[in-house]
């Protein structure tokens, strides 16, 4: 524990951010999977593996600008006050830009049997017509209350 301690505050708040970021990534990659596999499709420790790669991508990326822009003395939140507010919105906007991002990959899979990729604009043609099929179609309302409830939970949290 006494090693713990010798590492800086920022540090251990920028590693518990990225921790809940991973941990929510993993969750997703998990249920993606058990929701839409073959009954005879058997789970892929290096399939897993390359998934969790590329989350740890961008993980560090957020990690990295997360502590470069925490080492601005206006932004560090373990020295001002405003920082903290600063943060909280900053990374809850983050974190409903991931949800939204992996809900909009479950629901587009869930359509067409492809990952998310840049054919879904597309859909942005035709707006209208495509949020209807949508509201029609999946349970937005109780997406959209779920997403806030754990951007609510995150923001508290953090």
């Amino acid at each position: 524990m006494q090693f713990f301690n010798r590492i800086p505050r920022q540090i251990r708040w920028v590693f518990a951010v990225l921790l809940s970021f991973l941990l929510i990534l993993t969750v997703y990659r998990f249920i993606f999977f058990f929701h839409y596999r073959g009954a005879d499709r058997p789970f892929s420790g290096s399939a897993f593996f390359l998934g969790l790669r590329f989350d740890a991508k961008f993980i560090s990326i957020l990690g990295l600008g997360i502590l470069l822009l925490s080492s601005i003395p206006v932004l560090h939140p373990f020295k001002n006050k405003a920082a903290i507010k600063f943060w909280t919105i900053i990374l809850s906007i983050l974190f409903f830009l991931t949800l939204v991002i992996l809900g909009a990959d479950f629901y587009h899979y869930d359509y067409l049997r492809q990952r998310l990729n840049a054919s879904v604009l597309n859909f942005l043609q035709d707006a209208g017509i495509s949020f209807n099929m949508m509201s029609q179609s999946y349970p937005l309302v109780k997406v959209s209350i779920a997403v806030v409830l754990l951007v609510w939970l995150f923001s508290f949290w953090h």
